[in-house]
């Protein structure tokens, strides 16, 4: 029941609006991301992501450079720009997706289901901490069990918010 009421806690707080609209915005970009990083990775010979993700990386900062050192500033700002996106994005989608989860969360634990979500997620983490490298966990689309419990017990002891997330 929790874990439903989690869920209904995503529609009920909004947090599905922007969900659906960030993916078509970023859709042509993590394109270009995934077809640029496996042609570095086959390029380099390679077929680890890290190698191809440092080729791109190496290859658009030579681009940058070539372009500012030639005065060409206007497409060293894109192709700088381009760069910042390629690093942001994927930051700025996890972020919103793990506040999301927490908003889900805080409207079950509103509703009295706060107890029975946290032992929810206990079971389906198997009682075993996530042991994720800084990179995994900044990408995560969802916070780690362990923040999302001690988050739901912090909320059994907060006011309730109505549904909009305010006192």
């Amino acid at each position: 029941m929790a874990m439903l009421v989690h869920e209904l806690g995503h529609h009920a707080t909004r947090a599905t609006r922007p969900m659906l609209l960030v993916p078509w915005l970023t859709a042509p970009w993590r394109v270009a991301r995934s077809l640029l990083t496996d042609l570095a990775s086959i390029l380099a010979g390679r077929q680890s992501r890290r190698g191809g993700l440092i080729a791109v990386a190496v290859g658009l900062a030579v681009a940058v450079t070539r372009t500012l050192h030639q005065g060409q500033l206007m497409a060293g700002g894109v192709l700088a720009l381009l760069g910042l996106t390629w690093v942001f994005c994927p930051l700025a989608d996890a972020a919103m997706s793990r506040r999301a989860e927490f908003a889900a969360d805080r409207f079950a634990a509103d509703h009295g289901l706060a107890l029975e979500l946290a032992a929810a997620l206990h079971v389906l983490d198997d009682g075993h901490p996530a042991a994720r490298r800084w990179s995994q966990r900044l990408l995560a689309s969802h916070p780690t069990s362990d923040q999302r419990i001690r988050a739901l017990l912090t909320a059994t002891a907060a006011p309730p918010r109505d549904g909009d997330g305010r006192m």
